[in-house]
């Protein structure tokens, strides 16, 4: 008979000194959870709005919203040029307000190239997307821009002072926001831009927190103090010079579906992606910000400290893949039936196009600490290779489908190149790791045998 109190090793893994209970003592943990929290209930008002909206608003409608974030998305790449991830780094509020003033310069300009270049943007668009209202829309993303770069900056600023709370609140408003301005677009007949509009909104409800919140970013944005900004600049080139080619490609490759599903197909094609992206990011997003936010921090300190990876790495990596995978398979399984009870039968499209999502999501899921370990290491150029393949293997899966005129192919083949590529990320940062830790290693034991011979000669 076994004893509660004795050798029993089921007890002794849930109760004080095992591992689950050491689990949720940890910072690390609770950081994720104090996070979490704010995920949860975003996306849980998110997910309640989303069977009223989907009944409010057309798939062609979804459809411009999806392209519209796509070009944004795209565009907020080339206005930060991965600066924002460095602001996390520095040990110095000084440089990384230097980095803030180099971004807010740089999104400044892109939007005023984007404005007195819309014309040109216009007159392209309509040629080759056949979505309405695109014209109208397309003037007011410099407006989108700013605020969500600064809404970017703001977030990594709340990150490096270690705010999880306050980017939490901030997440829950940002949802409330949106719901709330998409809801009541629909319910006055504004269908036509109250998907984007919305959106706008709560961008410009989450840059407002985070500037009024956070000193030292507001100071940064509203000092004329240059600050050497272009001495920390050449610091940080590495950001720029392979951060952002690879950022660039991820994004663009990502985000390449709503843009060429809308070339080969029509605008409600292009709404069901959208939609299915979305929905099935949900269950991810509710700790993917998080994860990601914490890894970043924990990652970094370890590196500036001195202090080994590949313990943190394996158990993050492991915890994620634990966390992720009940979800997904129960995407893969039922998504075109749960896409009909609660969105209403004109989305179950949506649902077979989120059954091969799933794959690429899961993975991609599982590899936010393999990401940040590249970034805060510096290793860039591995993740720019690495984007590089990914950006072809998907527009060529796209193409595919698209030249076959085969939508769920074009889909399938686009998630399972992400899988595929994100998987190479994952062994290519934990080999990344491991030759941090022996050097790691090998200054320690330096020290170790210095200090002996000291004491040594001493005695």
């Amino acid at each position: 008979m076994l004893s509660l109190y004795g050798d029993n090793k089921i007890i002794n893994f849930f109760t004080k000194g095992g591992p689950i209970r050491k689990l949720f003592n940890t910072s690390f943990t609770l950081s994720i959870v104090k996070l979490g929290s704010g995920r949860i209930i975003a996306q849980l008002i998110a997910f309640l709005m989303t069977p009223i909206l989907s009944r409010l608003f057309l798939p062609k409608e979804y459809g411009l919203l999806g392209i519209v974030t796509s070009i944004n998305a795209i565009t907020v790449v080339f206005s930060t040029l991965t600066y924002d991830k460095a602001i996390v780094l520095p040990k110095e509020d000084i440089k990384a307000q230097a980095l803030t003033k180099i971004i807010t310069i740089q999104s400044i300009i892109i939007s005023v190239i984007f404005l007195f270049g819309s014309n040109a943007v216009i007159s392209f668009f309509p040629k080759t997307i056949n979505v309405s209202g695109i014209n109208e829309i397309l003037l007011i993303l410099p407006m989108f821009i700013l605020f969500n770069v600064q809404n970017i900056v703001g977030k990594n600023w709340a990150i490096r002072k270690k705010m999880f709370g306050l980017i939490a609140q901030t997440s829950v408003v940002i949802s409330f926001t949106v719901s709330f301005v998409k809801l009541i677009s629909g319910l006055l007949g504004l269908t036509k831009y109250g998907l984007v509009i919305g959106t706008l909104f709560g961008e410009f409800a989450g840059f407002f927190i985070f500037f009024f919140r956070i000193s030292p970013f507001r100071s940064a944005l509203i000092s004329k103090q240059q600050n050497n900004i272009k001495q920390i600049g050449a610091e940080y080139i590495e950001f720029p010079k392979f951060g952002f080619p690879q950022n660039a490609l991820n994004i663009f490759s990502r985000r390449s579906p709503a843009l060429l599903l809308g070339i080969f197909f029509t605008p409600e094609i292009v709404g069901y992606f959208y939609f299915g992206y979305r929905m099935i990011m949900l269950p991810m997003e509710l700790l993917n910000e998080s994860i990601r936010s914490v890894c970043l921090k924990e990652i970094a300190d370890r590196i500036n400290n001195k202090k080994p990876l590949k313990k943190l790495f394996q158990r993050s990596t492991g915890y994620i893949l634990i966390i992720g995978i009940v979800p997904i398979l129960m995407l893969i399984i039922l998504a075109p039936q749960l896409f009909t009870l609660f969105f209403g039968a004109a989305w179950v499209k949506a649902g077979i196009y989120s059954r091969w999502l799933s794959i690429w999501v899961l993975i991609l899921f599982v590899n936010i600490p393999a990401v940040q370990v590249l970034i805060a290491l510096k290793k860039q150029k591995n993740y720019l290779q690495i984007a590089i393949f990914t950006f072809i293997s998907r527009i060529v899966g796209l193409f595919i489908g698209g030249i076959l005129k085969s939508d769920v192919l074009a889909i399938a083949l686009f998630s399972i190149a992400g899988a595929l590529n994100n998987i190479i990320i994952i062994f290519v940062a934990f080999k990344c790791v491991c030759k941090f830790d022996e050097k790691i290693n090998k200054i320690d034991l330096r020290k170790l045998v210095i200090n002996s011979s000291y004491d040594l000669s001493k005695g």
